[in-house]
């Protein structure tokens, strides 16, 4: 029997996005997994069409690493991975990243690159920006993946470190790399893609919302804490 994979994926109204991002963990060449959705109580269908695909929905108010931890307290697998419900796995992620987390002990976790949902031109010259972040972050043995990338991590190390910090409202994708590159190495898998929708720059404005999050970031990793203290999901 295959190690087996749970997939922890949080929401809060996703009800657009959250049946395809499911049916592509249904679709993964991987055959051992079990999806666990966090929902922090969702006023639109969000946990009625979860229900028909994951094998546990939980239902509390949350932030996102907190319903991240919620789902990780109910999963089984050896290998645990994280993300979101505006996310899509491209079909061998799951499979791919067993394969390297299996090929060495030391291997603590692995993530991959990100593709737009969205074709618009701003959009695309958005995705290949964070691209090249994410490349030069893993040429520099940095890893600094954002949220979108999906996270795989062994479940042993992932307790061991605290889970993710939930008091934090953004960055806790940068914190908790950050404390699993101290247990061991980090892997960036280019061919390990992920969907994800880019609907909150098309919102807020691309230069607004990016100048943002590099003035968050650089915050962050000076003071270990966040700019804003609440952060919209929608």
């Amino acid at each position: 029997m295959k190690t087996l994979v749970s997939v922890i994926i949080s929401t809060k109204n996703e009800e657009r996005f959250i049946e395809p991002s499911l049916k592509s963990i249904k679709n993964q060449t991987y055959p051992n997994i079990e999806i666990i959705v966090s929902d922090a109580c969702s006023n639109d269908n969000t946990v009625k069409i979860a229900r028909k695909y994951a094998d546990r929905v939980i239902v509390k108010s949350t932030n996102i690493p907190e319903g991240l931890n919620l789902g990780s307290l109910f999963s089984k697998g050896e290998i645990l991975i994280f993300g979101k419900a505006d996310t899509l796995f491209s079909p061998y992620w799951i499979e791919n990243s067993v394969e390297i987390l299996q090929s060495d002990d030391n291997i603590v976790a692995v993530y991959g690159s990100i593709k737009s949902l969205e074709k618009d031109f701003k959009t695309k010259i958005l995705e290949k920006f964070w691209n090249i972040l994410i490349f030069v972050s893993s040429m520099l043995n940095f890893h600094q993946p954002t949220g979108e990338n999906i996270l795989a991590v062994k479940r042993k190390i992932f307790f061991k470190i605290g889970k993710y910090d939930k008091s934090l409202v953004a960055c806790e994708d940068k914190d908790i790399v950050t404390r699993l590159r101290k247990k061991g190495k980090v892997r960036y898998i280019p061919k390990n893609v992920s969907y994800t929708s880019f609907r909150r720059f098309k919102k807020t404005g691309y230069i607004k919302l990016s100048t943002w999050w590099i003035i968050n970031y650089i915050y962050f990793t000076i003071s270990k804490k966040n700019i804003l203290k609440n952060y919209s999901r929608e």
